[in-house]
């Protein structure tokens, strides 16, 4: 049994001889399927995923040449194709055409990834790693150029640009009423926090976190910052099932989201719904001119989600060792720099649908 590459549970590959009362098992290795013919592959997995798939048969007939000899003066000839919607295999996009850096390394940072890097810039220097930074990933697709030498496997470059893979999600809906104004914690004790929306301005975000002895538990559901963005310097934060969502409007201006210091904890997104894997987005209207967001916690800060910031600048540092990392991760912005070493999962088991980015590709 195998693992397909669209993400079957598995397959099994079956052979046996004319008139042989007896089988025999493939081994994993997908390129021993042309021995031994015939043979029967069988998929297992949700109907759901089976049906993503679809089958197109062509065929008609075609004039011989050796064959006329024999009197066949024709013959069908038919082909066969396989394709549908798939996870894809990437948590790693930086949207921006034309920046240099919009993915960056540097300082010593390592990055690993059990998934694969989209760097849509078509800058020659479109993915930078510098100073002793290394990247280990699957896979490594840049528009344009790279620079630097510590990358595994080596990017592949010049390939077609992909559009934001989230570009269909609809921005969730809310009520720009304010639930609660500048809410500060800094003060040691145990908070609990409901969903709502927060309000902030220029001066002040619409949740900030900070000081030692701090615990604080998000309630599930939507956290609008509505206006402000979110601090967070210190603390123990936890949440199952939230969504940030960072917004603006009059007389509340927008805001990055900031976690820095010894931050730790665990925030995770929704497992269903309309916001289901979304941990932070960003509104897209937001200026590309905004501040930079910054994920900058400590290495007990575990994020399962995405991190979807379309239009602006994304510092990231995930110190958790893959083994210690959460489920899965996925980083969107319109660039990306790693500033401290990071690893990110791609275990989608907890989700219904699998990995929120689709993609569509030929199976077979």
């Amino acid at each position: 049994m195998w693992r397909s590459a669209a993400r079957w549970a598995g397959c099994c590959a079956i052979s046996w001889a004319a008139g042989s009362k007896t089988a025999r098992l493939h081994t994993d290795k997908v390129l021993r399927l042309s021995v031994d013919l015939p043979l029967v592959i069988e998929c297992v997995d949700t109907e759901e995923k089976i049906n993503a798939f679809v089958e197109a048969i062509i065929s008609q007939p075609r004039p011989t040449i050796f064959m006329g000899i024999l009197g066949l003066q024709s013959a069908t000839v038919s082909t066969r194709a396989v394709a549908g919607i798939m996870d894809s295999r990437n948590c790693i996009y930086a949207l921006n055409a034309t920046a240099s850096g919009a993915v960056q390394l540097s300082g010593g940072v390592q990055v690993n990834a059990n998934c694969g890097v989209v760097d849509d810039s078509n800058n020659g220097d479109a993915l930078d790693e510098n100073g002793g930074a290394c990247m280990t990933v699957t896979s490594t697709a840049v528009t344009g150029n790279y620079t630097g030498t510590c990358y595994t496997p080596t990017p592949k470059t010049n390939v077609p640009r992909e559009p934001d893979p989230l570009a269909g999600l609809a921005a969730p809906t809310f009520s720009s009423t304010c639930n609660y104004t500048n809410y500060q914690i800094k003060t040691a004790g145990t908070y609990t926090l409901q969903p709502g929306t927060y309000c902030g301005n220029s001066l002040n975000p619409a949740i900030a976190i900070s000081g030692t002895g701090v615990v604080v538990t998000f309630q599930p559901g939507l956290y609008v910052l509505y206006g402000g963005g979110l601090t967070m310097s210190g603390g123990v934060i936890n949440g199952t099932g939230v969504t940030f969502y960072n917004t603006a409007g009059p007389g509340h201006p927008d805001g990055p989201v900031s976690i820095n210091g010894s931050v730790s904890g665990a925030l995770s997104a929704p497992r269903s719904g309309s916001m289901e894997a979304m941990l932070f987005f960003q509104d897209r209207a937001i200026s590309s001119t905004s501040g930079d967001s910054t994920v900058n916690g400590s290495s007990t800060l575990a994020l399962e989600g995405t991190l979807y910031f379309p239009t602006t600048r994304l510092k990231f540092a995930g110190g958790q060792s893959i083994a210690g990392a959460a489920a899965y991760t996925i980083l969107i912005a319109d660039r990306i720099w790693f500033t401290g070493t990071s690893s990110l999962n791609d275990d989608f088991k907890n989700l219904p649908g699998g990995s929120p980015i689709r993609t569509v590709a030929l199976a077979e």
